[in-house]
């Protein structure tokens, strides 16, 4: 019982650092664009 709630804890544990990480590359990602699109601006 309590290794099988374990399990379940490190399975949701990991499985929601993969999201967030996921979202961050995203969000990074984005911000990065953003950055390009400023100094492309500037150029003109």
């Amino acid at each position: 019982m309590v290794f099988a709630l374990s399990l379940c804890t490190n399975s949701i544990l990991s499985f929601s650092m993969y999201i967030l990480s996921k979202v961050f590359n995203i969000i990074h990602k984005r911000r990065d664009n953003m950055d390009e699109n400023k100094k492309s601006e500037e150029l003109i």
